[in-house]
């Protein structure tokens, strides 16, 4: 059955609206305090699986949440109707703050409010019932004058149970019989309902197969877009990185210099420029080797320069002469890098960075290898499910489309539900009036039990001198209607005759010599 949230006001739209959208046909909703139908009651929660399989997609059984009650979560009767900060609040229902509540309901329902997309209050279903039966039945019994309230139907028509059909926007308000009577039970009238509309029951089902289908494909066909990019990456990025590199090594520098890394080179020559009072030979000799391997050098040869100078710095005492020096140097290595189109760090405490930056690519690519062979394995799997996924989404269609004449032809749910009351309750009579309220842009049936025909007045008995009667009030033979004796005995039963006839002739004899005397 379905449980949500429906001791506040406020919920009701967005229940009514949640079970529309987990693709439920129609709902029921309670409307019977435990003091007027305690049976009931008890049957709902004795029978709550039963009732829960009868009814399957076809019909929501709406249970209100007992744990939505909670004070803690709910601050009542304020007046609001404004979204600030962490507090969400509106006629009836208060959310303070949001950060306290402890779950997602409280930002579910302020998204309901406030949203474009159609956020709802969450509703779950239940195959058993989730908690003890005294519980929920104090929480249908809380929840009947705001349902009732929010649904508009009077005190005066209560208790019922309402039948909400969301295809035909029909309610049909089955009033309870009143004492409420042993053969007659909200089981066994959606169970009529339900075999009345046993195409359209599949139907439902089927439908919300459809979609948790259509959505289960889109999943699979994003996460398989996903995985054939990372596949692509792997292969494009890791895995070729380090027989990139080493390639482009023994390119000529030249042949990768672009505006960046050019910019990068003219900078270094400036700053040791700047730096050459530290030791004008050493600088002179960088500077003059840079040139060189700019017009004419390689990759390979400009690196392990580049390196040298580096380390050198580092190595040295003297910091504060160099200013920084050995930074400037790690920026245009990692400008060669992106010009390369390879990405690491350098290690320069290393002996020899640049073959530790050759077992760090290897170590990438084997890395990269094993990812790339797991994503390979997880896109084929998502294929296969993908595929799965659709055949079986084709199998539903196609069922669907041949049971919809069938669907057609069994008429809906508000019809059927007029005729299970009739054909459980017996004599009804029915009004019909236009919805309000929320059941705006509905029709309402109502549909009352007529009272039971009030049994015969017995007549006195012949002890106070009155007429005689049959106590268990069963006749067997002929039927005797007697007044007073003195007035005659009248016998009505053609058949007997003249042996009547002669019967009371003695009688009357008897009589007139009991005078005479």
């Amino acid at each position: 059955m379905f449980s949500a949230p429906a001791s506040i006001p406020a919920l009701l739209p967005h229940v009514v609206r949640a079970a529309e959208n987990a693709h439920f046909t129609g709902m029921v909703v309670v409307l019977a305090r435990t003091a007027d139908a305690r049976t009931l009651h008890w049957e709902l929660t004795d029978d709550w699986t039963s009732l829960h399989d009868v009814t399957g997609q076809l019909l929501a059984v709406l249970c209100p949440d007992p744990e939505r009650r909670l004070p803690d979560v709910y601050q009542l009767n304020l007046v609001s109707d404004t979204y600030v900060d962490d507090v969400a609040s509106l006629y009836g229902l208060s959310v303070l703050p949001l950060c306290r509540v402890g779950d997602d309901f409280a930002w579910r329902f302020v998204d309901s409010l406030h949203s474009a997309r159609e956020a709802l209050i969450p509703g779950d279903v239940f195959a058993e019932a989730p908690r003890k039966p005294k519980e929920h039945h104090v929480a249908w019994t809380e929840a009947v004058s705001r349902c009732a309230a929010y649904f508009e139907v009077p005190e005066s028509w209560l208790p019922g149970v309402l039948f909400l059909d969301f295809t035909e926007r029909t309610a049909v308000l089955v009033r309870w019989p009143e004492p409420e009577r042993p053969d007659f039970g909200l089981y066994r009238l959606c169970k009529q309902i339900a075999g009345d509309l046993g195409h359209s029951r599949r139907a439902a089902e089927l439908r919300k197969e459809k979609r948790q289908l259509e959505r289960e494909a889109e999943r699979l066909e994003w996460e398989t877009r996903w995985l054939e990019r990372d596949v692509r990456g792997y292969e494009d990025g890791d895995i070729k990185g380090l027989e990139v590199f080493q390639a482009r090594l023994k390119d000529c520098l030249d042949e990768h210099m672009g505006p960046e890394l050019r910019a990068q080179f003219e900078g270094l020559d400036r700053h040791l420029e700047m730096v050459s009072a530290a030791d004008p030979e050493l600088v002179g000799s960088w500077r003059a080797r840079l040139a060189e391997l700019l017009s004419s050098g390689t990759v390979d040869e400009s690196v392990r320069h580049l390196l040298a100078m580096a380390r050198h710095v580092r190595a040295t005492h003297r910091q504060h002469d160099w200013r920084r020096l050995s930074t400037k140097v790690v920026k245009v290595l990692d400008a060669t890098n992106e010009a390369l189109g390879v990405s690491f760090h350098w290690s320069l405490g290393s002996e020899d960075p640049l073959a530790s930056a050759i077992r760090l690519l290897a170590d990438r690519t084997e890395e990269a290898r094993a990812k790339r062979d797991t994503s390979v394995q997880q896109l084929g799997e998502a294929r296969d499910r993908l595929r799965d996924t659709r055949n079986l989404l084709d199998a539903v269609r196609g069922e669907l489309d041949r049971i919809t004449s069938r669907i057609e032809a069994e008429g809906s749910i508000a019809a059927a539900t007029q005729k299970a009351a009739r054909r459980l309750i017996g004599a009804t009579e029915t009004e019909t009036h236009q919805g309000s309220g929320g059941l705006a842009g509905y029709r309402l049936v109502d549909i009352r039990p007529l009272p039971e025909a009030e049994p015969a007045q017995q007549a006195p008995s012949k002890a106070t001198g009155s007429a005689n009667t049959i106590s268990d009030g069963t006749f067997h033979g002929p039927t005797v209607q007697a007044g007073h004796i003195s007035g005659g005995v009248h016998f009505h039963h053609p058949a007997l005759g003249a042996s009547l006839h002669r019967i009371w002739h003695k009688l009357r004899g008897r009589s007139t010599g009991d005078e005479e005397q």
